[in-house]
């Protein structure tokens, strides 16, 4: 992420310096400025840089740049691979032009169970569920499926469940394609062929139940925020009977 431009470099005052994809659902602000740099031109958003049109890339071709800092911190700018997905790396953004460098080393996802409880996020990336061939948009169904659903693994009596922004977070880090959380979040909203978000679809229950998970519903559910609620119920009782209790 870039210092607010050089007004001698400014071009324009725009209205929203958003994304054309990726993570264009959230993005951009009044008064937006874009600067020419050569070839290149970069757009900027609250004073900070948002994306380059026109960044020369190390294979000698040029195109848009995204600047993902604000929204995964440590990744920065990122490019299209040309196969779907995405690249990161830095920009030297000059007078004259707007350079991306690859960086050497790609983030990568690194989800381990941190405890004894069943973690979806661990099983998932131990058991690759995404690493193989999938029907078109399995990854946003996986994500859809993760919103607003209880899920349990086989064997154990607690839940699993996440918000819409981690479910995003954890398909965009286990997919591999160097995408981030908004690329998922809120992406079975609106009209298209997306999966809303709380519908489990048949090859995504199919890929968990082969991993040991499976959704919460009907009777069980109930049953399950039943006690959920009986044991806040006596959480509180005995607070205020400790409370009651305690020497003067």
């Amino acid at each position: 992420m870039l210092d607010q431009p050089d007004d001698a470099n400014v071009i324009d005052l725009v209205p929203d310096a958003g994304w054309s994809d990726g993570a264009a659902r959230s993005c951009g602000a009044p008064g937006a400025r874009v600067t020419s740099h050569g070839k290149a031109t970069c757009r900027w958003s609250l004073g900070q840089t948002a994306a380059v049109d026109g960044a020369l890339f190390p294979d000698g071709t040029r195109g848009r740049a995204e600047d993902v800092e604000m929204f995964s911190a440590g990744k920065g700018w990122r490019r299209p691979d040309g196969a779907g997905g995405w690249i990161f790396g830095t920009v030297a953004l000059r007078d004259d032009d707007a350079v991306f460098a690859d960086a050497p080393v790609q983030p990568h996802a690194d989800w381990r169970r941190l405890d004894g409880n069943p973690d979806m996020g661990a099983d998932l990336a131990a058991g690759r569920v995404l690493a193989g061939p999938a029907g078109a948009g399995f990854a946003q169904a996986l994500y859809a499926a993760m919103c607003d659903t209880d899920w349990r693994k086989a064997g154990s009596r607690g839940r699993w469940r996440c918000s819409w922004p981690e479910a995003a977070g954890l398909v965009a880090d286990l997919n591999g394609h160097g995408e981030i959380y908004l690329d998922y979040y809120c992406s079975g909203i609106g009209i298209g062929p997306a999966t809303p978000e709380g519908t489990v679809r048949d090859d995504v229950r199919r890929a968990l139940a082969a991993i040991g998970w499976h959704p919460v519903t009907g009777w069980r559910k109930r049953a399950d925020r039943c006690q959920e609620r009986l044991g806040m119920a006596w959480w509180r009782f005995s607070a205020r009977v400790r409370r009651i209790l305690r020497p003067a």
